[in-house]
């Protein structure tokens, strides 16, 4: 899947490019059509880290990028090292005492702030305070109320950027208020560049993982975590009553049968539910289903191999198995930021150790290589029956996990 993203130069009173404001696009067509601020944001905050090179979107500049108040409270500027970016705060903003001292401390770890379209008006004084940077709006607010909001700006002294500025007279005009910063078509137009979207494994599920490797769980922020994303809450619920996972007790809260299933429970839970989510992504049936099967024969097979007492973590080797090509990435790159055992990190990369050997033995079956099957199940006293029995119980606990 394609992915666009924009980019325009910001100049200063020498013709020197000082910063890029880079900009939600969604096609090649120089216009952006945003219905929700929120997922704008996140959307770009998304395409610089994982489908675009920071570093060479950036051009060592200084990044602009708009946050309303909801994205700086939730601490998405965190994503970004204080010297590489602006928070650019939306001119519908609340100016909420929260979001007053939220901004306070990103302005004392290094981060700049600038306000977007600003227009003065009585309730904003503690946000011109901080602001490093006021954009005023050349194209969208008549020359009069640029003018009044300047002069308003004077016993604060800040540095003034005349933002859609787009002939040679809006150039001078803004230099004549005293602005020393300048974008708009009349320098350049939004450069838009394409990308190709890669499926990355989604931040929720990062930190559940991160929550249920604690020493001690804390089951209430599991919950509260998983709460946030209604998807999450009932693609997890309608798992949790599936005939292939839970009981026969009809569930009803998240956090009461993740404390019932226990922390290793939980962690296949999440991960079994995020692989079915992948399907709705557009990823083949077939190799989720291929991982929920290596996953649960893995767990099976554990007994025989004398890792009865690390049977969830076979589960999760085979669950993980096919992540790679699920996701359209390389497998050190997805594991980089997972929080599971080393030895298990190092079964998915191909290193052989006790868990690598179950899934190793399970691959070689579904490739049909019967003979070296049955001289590694001779070594674990393991008759070809009760294997292929294995394998059919976890074809069916597969196949009824995605019919749910």
């Amino acid at each position: 899947m394609k992915t666009f993203i924009a980019r325009q130069p910001m100049i200063d009173i020498n013709g020197e490019i000082i910063g890029y404001e880079l900009l939600f696009r969604n096609s090649m067509v120089n216009q952006a059509e945003i219905t929700d601020n929120y997922t704008a944001t996140l959307k770009v905050i998304k395409d610089l880290i994982i489908n675009f090179n920071v570093k060479e979107m950036s051009n060592n500049k200084r990044m602009f990028i708009n946050f309303n108040d909801e994205t700086i409270l939730q601490g998405a500027p965190d994503l970004f090292m204080p010297e590489t970016l602006v928070i650019e705060l939306l001119e519908d903003t609340s100016g909420s005492d929260e979001l007053v001292e939220k901004l306070m401390a990103y302005k004392d770890k290094g981060y700049l702030i600038a306000l977007d379209d600003f227009l003065f008006k009585k309730g904003l004084e503690a946000l011109i305070a901080l602001a490093d940077i006021i954009k005023l709006d050349f194209f969208d607010h008549d020359r009069q109320a640029v003018v009044e909001t300047v002069n308003s700006l004077k016993p604060y002294r800040k540095i003034l950027l005349a933002e859609k500025v787009e002939t040679e007279e809006d150039v001078n005009f803004a230099k004549a208020l005293g602005c020393t910063i300048f974008q708009g078509y009349f320098f350049q137009k939004p450069k838009i560049f394409e990308g190709k979207e890669v499926v990355t494994m989604p931040t929720v599920y990062l930190e559940l993982l991160k929550i249920l490797n604690e020493p001690v769980v804390d089951f209430e922020a599991l919950s509260s975590v998983i709460l946030r994303d209604s998807s999450l809450t009932l693609s997890l619920l309608k798992l949790l009553n599936s005939a292939a996972y839970y009981s026969n007790k009809r569930v009803t809260s998240v956090k009461i049968a993740l404390i019932r299933l226990g922390i290793n429970e939980s962690k296949k839970l999440i991960l079994v539910n995020m692989l079915k989510n992948f399907i709705a992504e557009g990823t083949l049936d077939e190799i989720v289903n291929i991982s929920l099967k290596r996953a649960k024969q893995a767990e099976l097979l554990s007994e025989k191999f004398n890792l009865i007492k690390r049977k969830d973590e076979l589960f999760i080797v085979g669950l993980l198995s096919l992540i790679n090509i699920i996701m359209k990435r390389q497998m050190t790159d997805i594991l980089s930021n997972v929080p599971l055992n080393g030895d298990v990190i190092d079964a998915l990369l191909g290193k052989e150790n006790q868990l690598s050997k179950v899934i190793d033995l399970i691959i070689l079956y579904e490739m049909g290589e019967i003979n070296g099957v049955e001289v590694i199940l001779t070594q674990r006293n393991l008759d070809i029956e009760t294997f292929n029995r294995m394998y059919i119980e976890a074809t069916m606990w597969a196949d009824e996990l995605l019919r749910e």
